[in-house]
């Protein structure tokens, strides 16, 4: 009994870890999403501007 509980500890962590992980690359991803085309017309508002 040990040892499956060893071995749930050990899941559980894994577990929890991978959540983690996949979280902030979820979190990174949605930003760069969001933050990325806002990001390129603000760095060439000058350019949208003179073309008006």
């Amino acid at each position: 009994t040990q040892c499956i509980k060893d071995t749930l500890n050990e899941l559980r962590f894994k577990f929890k870890f991978n959540i983690k992980k996949e979280s902030a690359f979820v979190l990174t991803v949605m930003t760069l999403t969001v933050l990325g085309p806002s990001g390129w017309i603000f760095a060439h508002l000058d350019d949208y501007k003179s073309r008006s």
